[in-house]
C-alpha cells in the first residue's frame, strides 16, 4: 500500500468526530465507478465511501454498502488488511450511530488489533498508524459518554487531541473540541461546555463544514436553554435546523427538533412542544432511531397532558414505554446476535480448515483408510456435539429471556402504580398549599381592612379626647399602623406561594432584573387574579396607586399599552 493512497484515508476513519464532506458523487456514480474499478482494492475503498454517504441518513443502506466492501476483503487473496481495520471501525460508527454500543465497541476493537499489528509490521508509516488508533480511541470516548461515564470520555478525547495539530486535521480537532463540550454540558458545567462549543465552531467555521456548523449551532441551543435564554437558544436551533434540513441529515434534524421541543416546553408553549416534536417523530422513524423517537413520545406525553389532553397524553407514554423497552431489549439481542454472528464466523473458518484437511489427509487414506475412517468419526462426532451444546444452550438462553421479561413488566406494572400514586399526592398537596395562599391573602386584606377602620375610629376619637388620652390614642395608632405594614405577613405569604409556584420569581427576575421588592409583590397579586381594589386592600394602598404600580411593572418588562399584564405573568409558570 503506498503512502500516497493512505494519506486520502483517514476522512474514513472518524465518528461523532467524523467531519465527514457531503459526497459530489451521486450513489449512481459510485456504483459506475465500482463496476469499472481495476482491482479488489479500489472496489473496497470506493464501497466504504459510498457506505459513508449513507451512515446518518440512511444506516441500514450504509452497512449494506459496508458488507459488499467485506466480501471483496474476505474472497481477495491480496493483502487487504489495512481496509479491513476500515471495515470494522465503519462499522462501529455506524452501529453507534444506531444505538447499538456493544458491537459497536467490539468492532472498534476489531480495528485496533489490526492497527497496533500493522504500525509493528511497518515501522516506517508508525506515525501514521498511531493517528489511525487516535481516531478510533476518540470513538470509544464516544461509547463512554453514552455510557454516561464522561470524564472518561473527556480523558480518550484529550489524548487524541496532540494528532490532529496538522491543518488537514482541523475538522477532526473541531470534532474533538465540540465532544468535549459535549461531556460537561452533561456534567451540568454549561460554562465550560460553552467555551468547548464556540472554540469548534470557529474551526467549522474555517473549514466551511455546514454538517459541524450546524451541530456547533444545536449544541449551542442547548447551553442557552440550560441557562435559560430560551430567545438566543431558539435562534441557535433553527440556524441547526436549516442547515441539516440543507444537507438532508434526518439523524440530525431528528435530534434538534426533540431539543427544540424540549425548550418550547419549559417556556410553556405546549401546542409548538407538541407541534416540533410531531416532526423528530417523524425524522427519528425515517432513520430508525429508536433513542430520538423514545425521546420525541416523552415530549409529546408531556405536552398533551399540559394542554389536558389525558389520552393522547397516556397514548405517548405508553409508545414512550414500549420505545424504551425496545432500546433495551435491541442491546439485548444485538449482544445475542453478536455472539452467533461470531460463532458462525468461527464455524465456517473451521469448515474451511476441514477442507483442506481432508485434502491433504486423502493421500493418507489411501495409505491408511482403517485410520482415515476413524479421523472422520471423531471429527463428525465433535461437529454433532457443538450442535446439540449449541441447541441446549440456545433454549436455555429463551427461557431465561422469557423469565426476565415477566419480571420486566411486573416492575413496569408496579412502577406505573406508584407513579399514579406519587402524581395523586402531588395534586392534593397543591390544592391545599394553594388555598392556604389564597386564605393567607384574603386574612391580610380583611385584617387591612379592619385596621384601616380602627385607624379611622381613633381618629374621631381623639379630636374629642382629653389631652392625656389624645397621647395613648397616638400611641395605639402608631401600634396598628406597623401592624398593617407587618413584613413577617409578607414572609409568610412569600412562602406560601414560592410553594405553590415554584421558579416564579426567579423567571420574572431573568426577562426583567430592574424588578425591585414592591414590584415583585404587586406580580404575585396579579399571579393571584387579585383586582386592584383587592390589591389595594392587601398592600394598604389607594387603588390609583395599584394602577400606577402596575403600569409602571409594564413599562419595565417592555410591554405595550394594550397588552394584557395578567396574561403575561400567568404564562411566566
Amino acid at each position: 500500500m503506498s503512502r500516497l493512497f493512505r494519506k486520502y484515508i483517514p476522512a474514513l476513519f472518524i465518528f461523532l468526530l467524523p467531519a465527514l464532506s457531503v459526497f459530489a458523487q451521486t450513489e449512481k456514480g459510485y456504483l459506475e465507478k465500482i463496476k469499472n474499478a481495476s482491482d479488489d482494492s479500489a472496489r473496497v475503498v470506493l464501497y466504504i465511501k459510498l457506505s459513508d454517504k449513507f451512515t446518518y441518513s440512511n444506516p441500514d443502506k450504509a452497512l449494506n454498502y459496508l458488507d459488499k466492501a467485506y466480501g471483496i476483503i474476505k474472497k481477495s487473496g491480496k493483502n487487504l488488511d489495512f481496509q479491513l481495520a476500515k471495515y470494522y471501525n465503519n462499522k462501529g460508527i455506524i452501529e453507534s450511530v444506531k444505538g447499538r454500543y456493544y458491537p459497536s465497541v467490539e468492532n472498534y476493537q476489531k480495528a485496533l488489533e489490526i492497527l497496533y499489528d500493522l504500525q509493528k509490521k511497518e515501522p516506517e508509516d508508525r506515525d501514521f498508524y498511531l493517528q489511525q488508533i487516535a481516531i478510533i480511541s476518540t470513538n470509544i470516548g464516544v461509547i463512554y459518554y453514552h455510557l454516561e461515564k464522561y470524564h472518561k470520555a473527556i480523558d480518550y478525547y484529550r489524548k487524541s487531541i496532540p494528532y490532529f495539530q496538522e491543518p488537514d486535521n482541523a475538522s477532526w480537532l473541531g470534532q474533538v473540541i465540540n465532544n468535549i463540550g459535549v461531556c460537561y454540558l452533561a456534567l451540568k458545567k454549561y460554562d465550560s461546555a460553552g467555551y468547548y462549543y464556540n472554540k469548534a465552531l470557529d474551526i467549522f467555521k474555517n473549514e466551511k463544514s455546514e454538517k459541524n456548523i450546524s451541530m456547533a449551532y444545536n449544541n449551542l441551543g442547548e447551553i442557552y436553554t440550560k441557562k435559560g435564554n430560551f430567545d438566543r437558544a431558539v435562534e441557535y436551533f433553527k440556524k441547526a435546523i436549516t442547515i441539516k434540513e440543507k444537507i438532508k441529515d434526518k439523524y440530525g434534524l431528528a435530534s434538534c427538533y426533540n431539543s427544540l421541543s424540549r425548550l418550547y416546553y419549559e417556556q410553556g408553549n405546549y401546542s409548538q412542544s407538541k407541534k416540533t416534536a410531531l416532526k423528530a417523530v417523524q425524522f427519528s422513524k425515517d432513520i430508525d432511531d429508536l433513542k430520538e423517537l423514545r425521546d420525541a413520545y416523552e415530549i409529546l406525553a408531556k405536552s398533551n397532558k399540559a394542554l389536558h389532553r389525558p389520552e393522547e397524553a397516556y397514548n405517548y407514554y405508553v409508545k414512550f414505554k414500549e420505545t424504551n423497552d425496545s432500546i433495551l431489549n435491541v442491546e439485548t439481542n444485538n449482544k445475542i446476535l453478536e455472539l452467533q454472528t461470531k460463532y458462525e464466523t468461527e464455524k465456517k473458518e473451521n469448515e474451511l480448515k476441514l477442507i483442506k484437511q481432508k485434502e491433504k489427509t486423502r493421500i493418507i487414506i489411501e495409505k491408511v483408510l482403517i485410520s482415515g475412517i476413524v479421523l472422520i468419526i471423531i471429527i463428525s462426532f465433535l461437529i454433532i456435539r457443538v450442535i446439540v451444546i449449541k441447541r441446549k444452550n440456545e433454549k436455555r438462553l429463551y427461557e431465561a429471556n422469557s423469565r426476565l421479561k415477566e419480571q420486566e413488566a411486573e416492575l413496569i406494572r408496579q412502577k406505573l402504580e406508584k407513579q399514579k400514586l406519587l402524581a395523586k399526592e402531588l395534586s392534593t398537596e397543591i390544592d391545599y398549599k394553594s388555598k392556604q395562599l389564597t386564605t393567607h391573602a384574603l386574612n391580610i386584606m380583611q385584617k387591612n381592612k379592619m385596621l384601616q377602620g380602627l385607624l379611622k375610629d381613633i381618629k374621631d376619637i381623639s379630636t374629642q379626647a382629653k389631652p392625656e388620652v389624645r397621647q395613648e390614642l397616638r400611641k395605639l395608632k402608631n401600634i396598628v399602623k406597623n401592624n398593617i405594614k407587618n413584613e413577617k405577613e409578607w414572609e409568610t405569604f412569600r412562602l406560601y406561594f414560592e410553594e405553590v409556584n415554584k421558579g416564579f420569581y426567579d423567571k420574572l427576575i431573568a426577562r426583567c432584573p430592574s424588578l425591585n421588592a414592591h414590584d415583585l409583590r404587586h406580580c404575585a397579586l396579579i399571579k393571584l387574579n387579585l383586582s386592584v381594589k383587592e390589591a389595594a386592600s392587601v398592600l394598604n394602598l389607594s387603588p390609583n396607586s395599584v394602577k400606577s404600580a402596575r403600569y409602571r411593572i409594564k413599562k419595565k418588562l417592555g410591554l405595550n399599552p394594550e397588552d394584557d399584564l395578567y396574561e403575561v405573568i400567568r404564562d411566566l409558570g
